[in-house]
């Protein structure tokens, strides 16, 4: 028993996530190593871009509303985190679908 996760519900949640991306993948075709690693590249650029979008967005309020500046950095540094936690988590689970899926 795990004190952190009593009930099982977060490794519950977890499996469950493995289970979707793994069913997604193989439905686009994911089923060799090269295919998986340009997933993996797609989804970094796609991170850095969510996150140059952000870093833009910022400088042009920090631009057109100085005085509103405090509430702009709040939401953006809500925003980063979000796509930060999203794309290490997605990043995590492909990862496990190379090695589990795979052949090496």
């Amino acid at each position: 028993m795990n004190l952190n996760d009593p009930f099982g519900r977060l490794q519950q949640k977890q499996r469950d996530s493995y289970e979707t991306l793994r069913g997604s993948l193989r439905s686009k075709g994911v089923v060799n190593r090269d295919a998986a690693d340009m997933v993996l590249k797609n989804m970094l650029k796609n991170a850095l871009l969510m996150i140059s979008l952000v870093v833009l967005v910022v400088v042009a309020a920090a631009f057109f509303f100085p005085d509103s500046i405090a509430i702009v950095i709040v939401f953006a540094v809500m925003a980063l985190f979000w796509i930060v936690t999203t794309a290490l988590n997605g990043y995590r689970l492909v990862k496990r679908y190379i090695e589990q899926e795979l052949p090496g």
